[in-house]
């Protein structure tokens, strides 16, 4: 397991990033929210970092849209054959070392060998990294949108893990990091993100 380096992170260029709860059926009007956000973001020059998974919906309706800028990070080479030009092919030992740090179910526990991730699971969780931490686990994303109907944007002693699924592994990450996390599915957190955004503006003009 490795502490993510934040003393070292440098930012490169504008990003955000895409996470939500994969068991949670969303809406057309939830995904609809999300692809919007995405638009404007893409109008402001930011790039959308992203996996390339088939199942994930709102990530593939934003890398769909006209005028998407895409960092494509791959958990492994097989994952999406359509992806010619991806910057990775497969996380480096840095994001799988912060992985494991942040996953409880990252490497295997002798009292329960049952409950341990996949090779590919590991990978997959790895590449998750690299979404928020970039090519060498130094860049830091700018915002994370996440959606989970939970609506946590924080992580305490009484978060509720089961009703966050992955997002949760986003957020601890994103925590560690201070990267802008915002979770859209609450109208209050989709305020807080309009302010940011307008705060910005005069850095945009």
């Amino acid at each position: 397991p490795l502490k993510i380096d934040v003393a070292n992170f440098k930012r490169t260029k504008k990003t955000f990033s895409i996470a939500t709860h994969g068991r949670e059926e969303m809406s057309v009007e939830d995904i609809d929210k999300i692809v919007k956000i995405a638009k404007v973001l893409f109008t402001k020059g930011y790039t959308f970092r992203y996996s390339a998974d088939k199942r994930d919906m709102v990530g593939s309706a934003v890398a769909k849209l006209e005028n998407a800028k895409l960092d494509v990070y791959l958990p492994f080479k097989a994952f999406n054959k359509e992806m010619n030009n991806p910057l990775k092919f497969a996380p480096t030992i840095t994001a799988y070392g912060i992985a494991a740090n942040n996953h409880k179910l990252f490497n295997p526990n002798p009292s329960r060998p049952d409950m341990v991730l996949a090779p590919a699971g590991r990978a997959v969780f790895a590449n998750k990294v690299h979404l928020m931490l970039g090519d060498n686990c130094l860049d830091p994303l700018d915002i994370m949108i996440i959606h989970s109907k939970a609506g946590d944007e924080v992580l305490t002693k009484q978060t509720d893990y089961k009703a966050l699924g992955d997002t949760s592994f986003f957020m601890r990450i994103c925590s560690e990091s201070n990267i802008r996390l915002y979770n859209v599915s609450k109208d209050e957190s989709i305020k807080k993100f309009s302010e940011y955004l307008r705060s910005l503006e005069n850095n945009w003009n």
